[in-house]
């Protein structure tokens, strides 16, 4: 069983509207470039405009389905000052959420509904396109790492492979631009 989780390319902001840059743009096409000797099957991405556009490059003319739950962590604002240390007690659970605010292990268990959902489909590689912060929550966990520690790694677009079986799921990073 194995399956590509995918952080979106760069983008002009974060809102759920915001779209890739041009930068992001060719990145959608190096992306592609690089997956093309896979056999990709369903591509599921995170309802955001950014997710949506990346995903596109991935399904090569087939429509990506999207999936509510690889939506991004939304978190209160945090100011530029303060990224993305201010992350570290936030990912860490040192720091109360106000009710509004999804609790982290929501979060995580949404992101790791779909991804185990995917590993279950044999039509072909699934492709999970989503974001930064719900990305981490989800590698973290099958990587028994810190959060706050892959979120600084990930880089715009980023490729991971999760694979494995029984329950024992191992993760790497697979590419991401200049790789």
């Amino acid at each position: 069983m194995r399956a590509l989780l995918i952080r979106h390319g760069e983008s002009s902001g974060q809102e759920p509207e915001a779209a890739l840059t041009p930068r992001g743009l060719r990145q959608g096409d190096e992306l592609a470039a690089a997956l093309r000797g896979e056999s990709i099957g369903r591509v599921l991405s995170s309802p955001y405009r950014r997710a949506r556009q990346t995903a596109e490059f991935v399904a090569a003319g087939t429509e990506p389905h999207i999936d509510d739950r690889l939506r991004e962590w939304e978190l209160p604002w945090v100011p530029d000052t303060d990224w993305p240390s201010a992350l570290r007690p936030i990912l860490a659970g040192r720091v109360p959420l106000a009710p509004d605010v999804e609790p982290i292990a929501e979060a995580r268990a949404r992101g790791l509904a779909v991804l185990h959902e995917a590993l279950s489909d044999e039509s072909g590689l699934p492709v999970l396109v989503t974001h930064g912060k719900l990305l981490s929550l989800v590698l973290s966990r099958i990587a028994c790492s810190d959060p706050y520690e892959v979120f600084i790694g990930l880089r715009n677009p980023h490729v991971f492979e999760v694979a494995g079986s029984d329950g024992q799921l191992q993760v790497r990073s697979v590419w991401h631009p200049g790789v």
